[in-house]
């Protein structure tokens, strides 16, 4: 079977995955809040071809130098304007959201992105029920638009076939609500929805994360995530790449330890070991990889220059539901469409 080329993440939030990363590279711990800084860096990935940057707010707050940061839809909607075919993926909290909002704001971002953004979905453990439940019902508000609704018909007056136009219509233990969206279907129909098995249930997730414990472990982790439903898995990857990788670690964990990350693989070392790796050891087992600089200022040039562009990776993708294809997805189903065609072929 050939196998699908393999999507390709870089994580752009903050300065880096490293707990003291603003103390390195920029030298400013603020340099998280620069917007020019971040649109350098979407500009470096968009250029190297990578599938997407992501924005996950999972970010771990400056140990040496505390400092805030941008809210991941607005710096993602920013940048959309900048780049070109570079998908845009953010992340956000199922607990306690209000979906009505979620969805808007993530379908304004897919049709500023034209049809290449994503959602990282977050749920606490104890909240897994209520995640599964946010992420349907914002499927439910994306679908509320059929494809074909807009018929702009002057002799009638018709802008709209309110045939295509439904009400969302979800009551929930947590929540409630009547719809419909007051933004068209997005471009990718529904976006790809990432998130993680232990927080949420398979059947929610298009593409389930994993990673954590040793490198030589991941053979185990994927069949783990596959054999409870995951259909594409994407590996998150913290990186620290260069010949003084080992070093500069060293050096920045003398201000601030950085601790194994549970959810989340970690490879130390040059560009060539990292790109023999996932060619021998990861692409056969993953449908993608999320690459998680240390410090975003260093290790993202090392592997836009060094890495991304030697590996049997997808190329950017133009027009709808582009981050879908990415991921080898299917078009995404519309509910109220499959009910009509329910409904018409019952009824002869």
């Amino acid at each position: 079977m050939t196998r699908r080329p393999l999507a390709t993440g870089v994580e752009l939030d903050g300065a880096g995955a490293h707990p003291a990363a603003g103390r390195s590279g920029s030298g400013s711990a603020r340099a998280a809040l620069e917007l020019g800084r971040y649109r350098a860096h979407a500009h470096l990935a968009d250029d190297a071809g990578f599938t997407f940057a992501s924005f996950t707010d999972r970010r771990p707050i400056d140990a040496v130098a505390p400092t805030g940061r941008i809210d991941p839809v607005t710096l993602a909607t920013h940048l959309a304007a900048t780049t070109s075919r570079l998908g845009l993926v953010v992340g956000a909290e199922t607990h306690g959201a209000e979906p009505f909002h979620l969805a808007n704001q993530l379908a304004s971002l897919d049709w500023a992105r034209r049809g290449g953004a994503g959602l990282v979905a977050h749920a606490p453990r104890d909240h897994r029920a209520e995640g599964d439940a946010v992420v349907d019902a914002i499927r439910a508000l994306w679908d509320t638009w059929e494809d074909g609704i807009f018929i702009a018909d002057e002799p009638r007056a018709a802008f709209l076939d309110a045939d295509k136009w439904h009400y969302a219509e979800v009551e929930t233990e947590f929540f409630s609500i009547a719809g419909p969206s007051i933004t068209p279907r997005p471009p990718s129909g529904r976006l790809p929805v990432f998130g993680r098995l232990d927080e949420f249930d398979a059947a929610s997730l298009d593409v389930v994360i994993v990673g954590g414990g040793p490198l030589a472990d991941l053979a185990t982790i994927v069949a783990s995530a596959r054999s409870n439903g995951a259909e594409r898995v994407l590996l998150h990857l913290e990186v620290a790449v260069g010949d003084d990788a080992a070093d500069r670690i060293a050096e920045l964990d003398a201000r601030h330890v950085w601790a194994p990350n549970p959810t989340a693989s970690r490879f130390i070392g040059t560009a060539t070991e990292l790109v023999t790796w996932v060619h021998d050891a990861a692409a056969p087992l993953v449908d993608g990889i999320l690459f998680d600089p240390a410090v975003i200022d260093l290790d993202l040039p090392a592997l836009t220059e060094s890495v991304v562009k030697r590996l049997d990776a997808a190329e950017p993708l133009d027009g709808p539901e582009r981050l879908r294809r990415a991921f080898g997805l299917p078009s995404a189903p519309n509910r109220f469409t499959e009910r009509r065609s329910t409904t018409t072929g019952s009824s002869r």
